[in-house]
């Protein structure tokens, strides 16, 4: 991946997780129990939704490295698997050298 292409996915991948904060804070206010967010990878045309426990995503966002995926979005060589869980997968975005 050329750094630009790089720069574009880490973009998206922050767009995403804005996106997914204010989702989050919505289903938090309502006190739902799962909220649907957006796919938190770097693929441009991805529109995919995850759902997950409203919980479990406020934990995976205690880490500003680690993004909820769909189950087959990582990025081979950019994401480190942390955890899988069923329809998605928790990964920590490696750091650029």
């Amino acid at each position: 991946m050329t750094s630009v292409t790089n720069g574009i996915s880490r973009g998206r991948q922050a767009l995403r997780r804005d996106v997914n904060k204010r989702i989050s804070e919505v289903g938090a206010g309502s006190e739902a129990e799962v909220v649907e967010v957006f796919c938190e990878c770097g693929h441009v045309r991805c529109a995919d939704r995850v759902r997950i426990a409203t919980e479990a995503y406020e934990q995976v966002r205690t880490s500003a490295a680690c993004f909820v995926v769909r189950s087959g979005h990582e990025e081979t060589g950019a994401d480190q698997l942390v955890a899988r869980h069923n329809g998605y997968v928790v990964v920590e975005r490696k750091s650029r050298r």
